[in-house]
């Protein structure tokens, strides 16, 4: 060990840790879930695009290209590449065992952009606490794209805080590039761009002259040539090059007329509630799709604004149902075991926040953990939420997590001393 920080064989062992872990959940699942372990939108949505992928048939669902757009390439290439080496009847373990593999990556990265925001004990604490979790090893087992997404978007934000530390051409760059492919893999996370520039707004002053504009300029930049194959992609479908994110459906779906009717607080995301007959009317008035897009964005928008109460208790459910122990219906153990330490994690988490507010620096990769856990709180609040979102900003939590054993661990060790 040094002083600086746990010595690099601690490390390691920390990530050892976190493959076994992963694994043994997934050995877990396939005995006792193995019927259950792909979801309902990989079987519908990601798996027939992989599929026609391998194929030769592109990216396409029976043969509409355009419809196919609504859906981030990332995780149906991911699966095609898996589907190409080990046929698209590969079982579901050796995704799962992929999987794995991708998750202690991003034990990885949640403890070097720790050790950067808060140093390298706490980041130590901080890959332990990622590597244990059970909520990782129960994910880590389902064909999903968020094993691969979540890493994605964690590294993106690693990206952003090298920036930020030294605002060269090449990282910034990077940094958009990192950005665009989360994108492409979930495009929610397209507004980690908007956070990035946000911090470099706040940042400014502590740039060099002209530093700021030069960091923006480069991450917009990277961005843009990340998401360069698939704009060129949608040019050749639409005559165009367009991003179609569906992200003002998602939003009309959340917060649309007659969503207030039901607020389901259950774990999942049920069917919506929306009023059937005013979402077909939108689509009726709007055929381009981005046309579309932007309609359903301004009447949710319009509805939120003419009922403020029922969209803000709306929002509140959502916000609970994101962040409920465990799912409707669960079982004791299941209760007890995932659900316990969820608690756990968001009790930690809210002391480690307390601690660093109290006596944090100003590192820019400090500023990077806050504006990611604000942004997916406010992502939550928005747009339709179940369980399975909370994953994205779970590592940052881990993060926060650290701070507050290493603080412990610190008190712990001084009145042993004494």
């Amino acid at each position: 060990m040094t002083a600086r920080g746990p010595a690099r064989r601690l490390v390691w062992a920390v990530v050892l840790c976190s493959l076994v872990v992963k694994l043994a959940g997934v050995a877990y699942m396939q005995r006792y879930l193995a019927w259950n372990l792909v979801a309902p939108d990989t079987r519908d949505q990601y798996r027939p695009l992989a599929v026609s992928l391998v194929e030769g048939r592109g990216y396409q669902f029976h043969g509409d290209h355009a419809d196919a757009t609504r859906i981030a390439p990332g995780f149906p290439v991911f699966l095609a590449a898996i589907y190409g080496v080990a046929g698209p009847d590969a079982p579901t373990w050796l995704i799962g065992a992929i999987n794995a593999v991708l998750r202690t990556l991003t034990t990885i990265v949640v403890f070097a952009l720790a050790s950067r925001a808060f140093g390298g004990w706490a980041a130590w604490w901080a890959a332990v606490v990622h590597a244990l979790d059970p909520w990782e090893a129960f994910w880590t087992a389902f064909v999903l794209k968020e094993s691969l997404a979540v890493l994605l978007s964690v590294f993106a934000m690693l990206a952003v805080a090298s920036a930020l530390e030294s605002p060269t051409f090449i990282r910034g760059i990077a940094a958009g590039v990192a950005i665009a492919v989360a994108a492409l893999t979930r495009y929610a996370s397209l507004g980690l761009a908007g956070a990035a520039i946000a911090l470099v707004v706040w940042r400014r002053h502590a740039l060099r002259s002209g530093g700021a504009v030069r960091l923006a300029v480069t991450l917009a930049a990277g961005l843009v040539i990340g998401l360069a194959p698939w704009l060129v992609r949608n040019a050749g479908v639409y005559g165009r090059p367009m991003l179609y994110l569906h992200s003002g459906y998602a939003f009309y779906v959340s917060n649309g007329p007659g969503t207030e009717r039901v607020r389901d607080t259950s774990g999942y995301a049920g069917s919506s509630a929306i009023d059937a007959s005013a979402s077909a009317d939108v689509a009726r008035r709007h055929p381009g799709p981005v046309e579309r897009d932007a309609a359903y964005l301004a009447a949710a928008t319009a509805h939120a604004a003419s009922h403020p109460l029922e969209t803000a208790l709306t929002a509140g459910a959502r916000l609970a149902n994101m962040w409920r122990p465990t799912f409707a219906g669960a079982s004791a153990i299941n209760v007890l075991v995932l659900g316990g330490s969820h608690v756990v994690l968001l009790i930690a988490a809210v002391v480690g926040w307390r601690v660093d507010w109290k006596h944090g620096g100003d590192a820019p990769a400090r500023a990077v953990v806050y504006a990611a856990v604000g942004f997916y709180l406010l992502l939550h609040l928005l747009f339709w939420s179940e369980i399975r979102y909370r994953q994205y900003v779970t590592p940052f939590l881990a993060m926060f997590a650290g701070v507050a054993a290493d603080a412990a661990w610190r008190r712990w060790s001084r009145s042993a001393i004494a």
